[in-house]
């Protein structure tokens, strides 16, 4: 538990079924008992009183918070969203209890991390250093005709207001783009065949695969399968294709700053940016 401070949320939404194989915390009896535990308390004589501004709240900035605070920082975690969690809440809530988060926020507010919410311009100058863990929220675009017309939508964008659609595709095929298709009832097309999909195929779910979308129009998408052109109407066309780091321009050109998480190694999941997180802070807390 220790190594991951959020063992209660990668529980249940990491792909267990390409990492461990259900060899975890799916495979017991589980309840909603903390993963930070009494364990994770630390000494505060030996603080070292160093002022750290995260931002972000998503999986690496709460890894980033727990690590740093266990060593014993001021941590201060700033969060342009009113709500803490960053894409964590866009996870539907049957793959996800929110109140996980709320939770995990909690026990980290008692260890001493401060957390500020709707907070878009912190003042740099008064940390001494920052830990950018912005995640990856702008969207990866398809590149084709007709992607800026009102049909579209992308796959982020999306799920922070989704609504379902009578008629409604997905272009995509990873964990983002399924929860795409649940919330909207569409079906997902793949430009890959299904043994490359980034997600686990999922029986409730209606999927097409190796068709690869040409041109976006107003009423639906032109694809092109095994040499045939195909057009798919729809009323909504989600773009669900990855996202691409944002990093805040006011800290392009400061020295102390630390890129964590998928700010730092592009989309990925969110076991992967929990550890790239905890691997890169502790690199830099043993060099100095």
């Amino acid at each position: 538990m220790a190594c991951n401070p959020l063992s209660i949320i990668t529980g249940d939404i990491c792909p267990h079924y390409k990492i461990c194989k259900k060899n975890c915390v799916l495979s017991r009896i589980r309840n909603d008992e903390s993963i930070i535990t009494s364990n994770d308390s630390f000494n505060c004589e030996s603080c070292s009183c160093e002022k750290v501004l995260i931002i972000g709240s998503g999986p690496a900035g709460l890894a980033a918070a727990h690590t740093l605070r266990k060593h014993g920082f001021d941590v201060t975690v700033c969060e342009h969203y009113d709500k803490l969690g960053g894409a964590l809440r866009l996870i539907p809530d049957s793959r996800l209890d929110k109140k996980h988060i709320d939770n995990t926020v909690e026990q980290l507010s008692n260890m001493g991390v401060v957390f500020k919410n709707n907070c878009s311009t912190p003042t740099l100058d008064e940390f001494d250093f920052i830990v950018v863990a912005v995640g990856t929220w702008k969207p990866r675009k398809l590149g084709i005709k007709g992607e800026d017309l009102e049909i579209v939508t992308y796959a982020l964008d999306y799920l922070k207001n989704p609504t379902t659609h009578e008629n409604a595709i997905v272009i995509g095929a990873g964990e983002v783009a399924a929860d795409c298709a649940k919330q909207s009832g569409g079906k997902i097309y793949y430009r890959g065949p299904i043994a490359k999909m980034k997600g686990e195929k999922q029986d409730d779910l209606s999927y097409e695969f190796e068709i690869f979308p040409k041109q976006i129009q107003p009423d639906g998408v032109l694809f092109e399968q095994h040499g045939k052109e195909i057009f798919v109407p729809c009323d909504k066309a989600i773009i669900a294709i990855g996202q691409l780091p944002d990093l805040p321009a006011e800290i392009q050109n400061l020295e102390n700053v630390i890129i964590v998480g998928d700010a730092a190694i592009g989309s990925s999941n969110i076991v992967k940016a929990v550890l790239d997180t905890k691997l890169t802070l502790e690199h830099k807390l043993n060099k100095s």
